[in-house]
């Protein structure tokens, strides 16, 4: 059954697309449907036309910064489930290792990664990603403007 709302998209809807944009190739994210068109990515690649594909670069250099901005967030947590967010945010994220290499090295399966960091990880990085770009003007630099966040464990 069809939605009958209009106008802003559910954080799950959202979910779904930043999910699918942290891997994509900036050539996939050009015309990445809803996320090109946030305020941020789309001043940005207007004050950067000649860049090559700029609303790609503008997506990938914003999920980049929220990344970062969640780590940052984190910091240097003793919680040992905070721990591991930002480890997986690292290695999944930073060195682009797959889901998959992540669960070897940890010796566990795929399914518990993602149940107990991935999915936390994409709802930070989502919601990170939301603030970023949902503003307008931002600085015209080549990358996204670094920012602060805090990041309170709802687990304990």
């Amino acid at each position: 059954m069809a939605d009958g709302r209009r106008g802003r998209k559910r954080q799950e809807e959202y979910r779904e697309l930043v999910m699918k944009a942290l891997t994509a190739d900036r050539f996939t994210l050009e015309d990445f449907p809803i996320l090109s068109q946030l305020p941020a990515i789309e001043h940005w690649a207007a004050t950067h036309p000649r860049e090559l594909l700029p609303h790609g670069k503008a997506i990938q250099g914003y999920l980049r910064q929220a990344v970062k901005d969640v780590i940052a967030s984190v910091g240097e947590p003793e919680d040992e489930t905070m721990r591991r967010l930002v480890e997986y945010l690292q290695m999944r994220y930073l060195q682009k290792l797959a889901q998959k290499a992540i669960a070897e090295r940890w010796g566990c399966s795929t399914v518990h990664v993602w149940r107990s960091v991935g999915h936390r990880a994409i709802d930070l990085i989502t919601a990170r990603f939301l603030e970023l770009a949902r503003v307008s003007p931002i600085s015209s630099s080549a990358e996204a403007p670094t920012t602060s966040l805090k990041v309170v464990d709802k687990a304990g």
